[in-house]
């Protein structure tokens, strides 16, 4: 989980060189993919600190620093906005949030198929479990009265 942090500000170090250079450079398209690279590391770590909150499992310290990640993620996003848009390249921000949404859309979708296949995984050995049980349930109960039949009817004399 530290780790996830650690890379996470130091992805969003490299990325606030890179918009400092090129709001004072107004920098090339090269530089702005170098940054966009750092962003999406950036905002990827963050999402993926994310998911282990959403599992229950982080401290309070981890807590701030991830609040902070994602403050300065959001803080990053508007500075590459504006870079973007310095150079007139407002179309590339707008397909690049189009892209992360499709590419979040996905990761949803493939999540929920996941998890609906481990469902019915469950559902099936729950089955299976039921349907054995039943069986052992049957074959003990007939079990018991072979034995009750045998010791009343053959053992009575």
């Amino acid at each position: 989980m530290i780790a996830e942090l650690s890379a996470a500000f130091a992805a969003l170090k490299a990325v606030n060189e890179g918009i400092q250079s090129l709001r004072d450079a107004h920098g090339h398209g090269r530089d702005l993919g170098s940054i966009l690279g750092s962003w999406s590391e950036a905002a990827m770590a963050a999402k993926e600190c994310e998911k282990v909150q959403a599992a229950g499992k982080m401290s309070y310290q981890e807590a701030l620093r991830l609040e902070s990640v994602t403050r300065q993620v959001a803080n990053y996003d508007r500075m590459l906005h504006d870079v973007c848009l310095l150079q007139g390249q407002g179309d590339l921000y707008k397909s690049i949030k189009k892209r992360m949404a499709e590419a979040e859309e996905n990761a949803a979708k493939e999540v929920a198929r996941i998890k609906a296949q481990r469902k019915r995984r469950i559902k099936f050995w729950r089955e299976i479990g039921q349907i054995f049980s039943i069986m052992l349930g049957i074959f003990l109960m007939a079990m018991v009265a072979l034995w009750l039949f045998f010791t009343f009817f053959y053992g009575a004399e």
